[in-house]
């Protein structure tokens, strides 16, 4: 049966590391190329805290973490356990259960959670859209985020950036404009029969 860590205990613990079965999935995490840079601005100064959730074997003044590792902000070496959320799994916990539920966690944010290559236009377009100002001041350092400091964080050109946002404003016009014309026609149709 699994349960949150207490706080208290929290503030025991003196050693915290990948368990033996979740190493495999740990070493994929470490090694996987990212479309997305956190380096390249204020991001990289977000650290495992109280957003992050961590899954682990808890052991006396250790932790052995299953999951929570596949983070792009996880820091092995910055772990604040007291801004953690940490789920205990029991210790008898076997090596097909860790090892499974490490490489879900992996699997699920590694390769499911990305976005598509193609859609990078519209993602761009929906941070500008839907990211409150305050939170864009501070991951980037910016208002607005631009087609720039964006296409620097991926491994895109701007001008990609710039055609795909191009080309999806003329599929939204298209459509808008098709619409309008089927509106028009159903008017002019409805008149007729009148």
């Amino acid at each position: 049966m699994v349960s949150l860590l207490h706080k208290k205990y929290a503030r025991r613990i003196h050693k915290v590391s990948i368990h033996p079965y979740a190493e495999a999935a740990w070493r994929f995490t470490n090694k996987t190329q990212y479309l997305f840079s956190s380096g390249l601005t204020a991001i990289e100064q977000i650290r495992f805290g109280p957003q992050q959730t961590l899954h682990a074997i808890h052991k006396s003044d250790t932790l052995q973490l299953i999951s929570g590792f596949e983070s792009a902000f996880f820091d092995l070496g910055n772990i604040q356990l007291d801004d953690s959320i940490v789920i205990v799994h029991p210790s008898a916990s076997s090596q097909a259960y860790i090892g499974s539920h490490a490489w879900k966690a992996v699997i699920s944010k590694s390769l499911f959670g990305s976005i598509t290559e193609d859609s990078l236009g519209a993602t761009f377009d929906s941070i500008n859209e839907l990211m409150p100002e305050h939170i864009m001041q501070e991951l980037f350092n910016a208002k607005r985020l631009s087609e720039e400091k964006f296409a620097s964080m991926t491994t895109k050109s701007r001008g990609c950036i710039a055609k795909q946002r191009s080309k999806k404003r003329r599929l939204e016009q298209s459509t808008i404009e098709a619409k309008d014309t089927k509106s028009v026609l159903t008017m002019v149709l409805e008149s007729l029969h009148e």
